[in-house]
């Protein structure tokens, strides 16, 4: 973090410990300017870093792990789309990413309007490609983060922002929505009844889907 200061948000090191006056995202409200403001930076100051941390079994882990968590948590999805998500991954040169580039791990400086970055996440299973933080970006496009504070609210994907999103990137679209499923999957242990359910239907409706083409 301290490596990438355009990236994350700068921290006062003294003692104790201090941060500056940040804020976290208006949800519903900023949401999109939010994102792109946080992919700017990824894509600009972060992704354009080489990284060593590639590990060549990488998918034989993360398959692991998604069938582990779905059957020690009993998570009611089709175990066929874990197989399949993670077979259909295409990984290229590995880059520094962030691994966890969702609105609630963005911060906001009320007087300058600056957003960045909180956080950073590192998996042995998760490889170093940008489509890992695309997907997670694809994450807050279902309104994961409204998904959690309104009960009514059952979630809905903004596909044509989520285009726009993976157009600035430079990225693909499809591999994005590839690590938007596994992302989904993994969140699923920590949510609470009313959310689990809510991203259980869209694994669902998303499998039903994969099936007809």
């Amino acid at each position: 973090m301290d490596a990438h200061p355009k990236v994350f948000i700068p921290v006062l090191k003294t003692t104790p410990l201090t941060m500056p006056h940040w804020r976290e995202p208006i949800i519903g409200r900023e949401n999109q300017y939010a994102l792109v403001s946080g992919l700017h930076k990824l894509k600009n100051h972060l992704w354009s870093h080489s990284s060593p941390y590639l590990r060549e079994n990488w998918r034989l882990l993360l398959e692991h792990h998604l069938h582990l968590q779905r059957r020690t948590h009993r998570l009611d999805f089709n175990e066929d789309l874990i197989d399949r998500t993670v077979r259909s991954i295409k990984v290229s040169k590995p880059r520094l990413i962030h691994g966890d580039a969702t609105l609630a791990n963005m911060l906001a400086n009320p007087d300058t309007g600056v957003w960045r970055w909180i956080d950073p996440l590192e998996r042995t299973y998760i490889p170093g490609d940008p489509h890992v933080d695309l997907g997670k970006l694809f994450q807050s496009c279902w309104e994961y983060e409204r998904i959690l504070i309104d009960a009514s609210f059952k979630g809905h994907f903004n596909m044509v922002f989520a285009h726009q999103l993976a157009e600035y990137a430079g990225l693909d679209y499809n591999q994005g929505q590839l690590w938007c499923i596994i992302h989904i999957m993994r969140l699923l242990p920590y949510q609470e009844a009313r959310v689990r359910i809510a991203f259980e239907e869209i694994l669902s409706c998303i499998f039903s889907t994969s099936m007809e083409h």
